[in-house]
């Protein structure tokens, strides 16, 4: 996957000098982004695999359950992976704060990666975290909406959905606190077109970046949201991959559309979908 640049780059441990100054005229964060408040996407995670106390992969995710969060499936390791752990941290807002009211930091007891998951062509790109401790809703946690029954067809094409996360794009660069930028769903053909049909299918959602504006290195695994006719958010997909200059020229990105993977998700956690439609 020439060129495609993605969190197995050890996010916190590998530094590229002239990415991270281009990095830092973007503002160091979610390119183009806005500071959210406190509480505004309680379903957030920080989620990193670790192994003895050193983090190898720094992602997001969200939580779907008292019991379950989800994030994309190269952010975390082999299930047969016994050395390795998932921390999951809910409730937060300032990655480098010591402690925030509400927050709730987890070991993860278990985790299930898509059984068709291909780490060569990012194809079925999500896994489902198990909590050892369910977790109640607060003012600063809980639970996003998973897409409805109905939106297994929909392509999303000309809405505008919402992507929240701490990334920023290359090296250490990372936003201590959590941002949100607003992003417009393009023709699906537009991201087969830049990165080919072998990685590119109906099973994804792609996202324009123009004007800089979308997510970066750090931001995997993080909830694309969209707001329904009533007015509430809910997730639409998982962010999967993009091209290394694509956080600073407007290539465009590309989610794991959750609606193609419900059968997953129910099998494994029993969430069922709800009805009203898209």
């Amino acid at each position: 996957m020439n060129g495609f640049h993605w969190m197995f780059c050890t996010l916190w441990l590998l530094v590229s000098l002239i990415c991270s100054s281009i990095a830092e005229k973007e503002g160091n964060r979610i390119v183009g982004g806005d500071v959210a408040t406190r509480g505004q996407f309680p379903w957030m995670a920080v989620i990193t695999s670790e192994i003895n106390g050193t983090v190898q992969l720094y992602c997001g995710g969200s939580m779907i359950s008292g019991d379950y969060v989800i994030t994309a499936a190269q952010c975390v390791p082999p299930e047969n992976d016994l050395n390795a752990k998932i921390r999951v941290v809910l409730g937060v807002h300032n990655v480098s704060a010591t402690t925030e009211i509400g927050r709730v930091d987890l070991i993860a007891d278990y985790h299930f990666v898509h059984p068709n998951y291909s780490s060569d062509t990012f194809a079925n790109d999500i896994a489902i975290v198990h909590l050892p401790t369910r977790v109640s809703s607060s003012p600063y946690v809980s639970q996003s909406q998973l897409p409805f029954e109905s939106e297994i067809n929909a392509t999303y094409q000309g809405v505008r959905g919402r992507m929240s996360g701490w990334g920023s794009g290359v090296g250490t660069n990372y936003s201590d606190v959590l941002r949100y930028v607003d992003v417009d769903v393009q023709d699906l053909q537009v991201c087969i077109d830049n990165y080919g049909a072998q990685y590119v299918n109906e099973k994804h959602i792609c996202l324009s970046t123009a004007g800089g504006r979308g997510p970066c290195g750090g931001d995997t695994g993080s909830p694309l949201t969209l707001t329904d006719t009533n007015s509430e958010s809910h997730q639409i997909g998982i962010f999967s991959f993009y091209d290394e200059e694509s956080c600073i020229r407007g290539k465009p990105v590309v989610f794991t559309k959750l609606a193609s993977h419900w059968d997953f998700i129910t099998d494994f956690t029993g969430i069922r979908p709800e009805n009203p439609g898209f």
